[in-house]
């Protein structure tokens, strides 16, 4: 008996062992990434409506308390945490522009990193803490075109690494920092690819007609997560990238995105409406 109970828990997701609502307001929060020590999320959210426009950045505890908003936050959205945890990296309108900037975790030290009239957005930290990815377009409309670029964590030696004829959107490095991943509407829809660092050897790795979208790595560098509406309603599925199956992750009639793993590869963060608005829930993860 006990080892069949072994055996069924093995193959369940993580809507099947229970998940826990970090926050509970009637705004929307979005976006949760896991600070690298797994003490903390960022997230942004439009709880606080005031100023140039509604999103600010805040921060939790992992287990939800302690939210509160980084101070100077304005128009911010999508937060990273640098690799050492003392940073922000972000993208924010609060210039009239989205542009690319970074913070201290107690909110000093701002730096604007680009300053362009295309749209930059999704910035994320390289594991070494020296570089930067994001997607640069024309608009927030279907991006605008827009292709990925790399930086020095100072604003210096931007580089193009894509330049398809589609869409190329939510960069995300490889825990390794060998390989970044990313959406592209390449071929015509939403798809997963990977590509090495300098912009070589881009391959896709997922085939369906649906959406995907927004991908990031586990920590221990086994599995790609992103969100998909291949069942009508948006899930998040995993791709174990050993071997490049796919399987669902969450199954609700909900829309589940923004998957975010934390450092230890034992739990995840994600975004949900299932309460009506979105909220920010964490799950335990069993590997399948």
């Amino acid at each position: 008996m006990l080892i069949l109970l072994v055996l069924i828990l093995s193959f369940l997701s993580v809507s099947d062992i229970g998940v826990t609502n970090l926050t509970n307001n009637p705004a929307g929060d979005f976006e949760p990434m896991w600070s690298t020590d797994g003490k903390q999320i960022a997230f942004y959210s439009d709880r606080e409506p005031d100023g140039k426009c509604k999103y600010k950045i805040f921060i939790m505890n992992a287990d939800g308390t302690n939210q509160h908003k980084l101070p100077g936050s304005d128009c911010d959205f999508r937060p990273v945490w640098s690799s050492n945890g003392r940073r922000l990296a972000f993208d924010s309108a609060r210039d009239g522009n989205h542009e690319i900037y970074t913070v201290n975790a107690d909110d000093s030290d701002l730096r604007r990193l680009t300053n362009s009239s295309d749209y930059d957005s999704s910035p994320r930290w390289s594991p070494d803490g020296t570089s930067i990815v994001y997607f640069s377009g024309l608009s927030e409309i279907e991006y605008g075109n827009s292709k990925i670029y790399i930086m020095k964590t100072d604003g210096t030696e931007r580089k193009n690494l894509t330049n398809s004829d589609g869409s190329d959107t939510y960069p995300f490095f490889s825990p390794d920092g060998g390989k970044i991943v990313f959406t592209s509407y390449r071929d015509g829809n939403a798809e997963i690819y990977v590509m090495n660092t300098d912009g070589s050897a881009q391959k896709r790795i997922t085939k369906n007609p649906a959406r995907d979208d927004n991908a990031r790595w586990s920590a221990d560098g086994k599995f790609i997560g992103f969100g998909t509406n291949r069942d009508r309603n948006y899930e998040i599925y995993v791709l174990d990238y050993r071997d490049e199956k796919v399987f669902n992750l969450t199954n609700d009639s909900s829309n589940d995105v923004d998957i975010s793993w934390s450092q230890d590869g034992r739990s995840i963060a994600f975004s949900s409406d299932r309460s009506g608005n979105y909220e920010i829930y964490s799950a335990k993860f069993l590997e399948n």
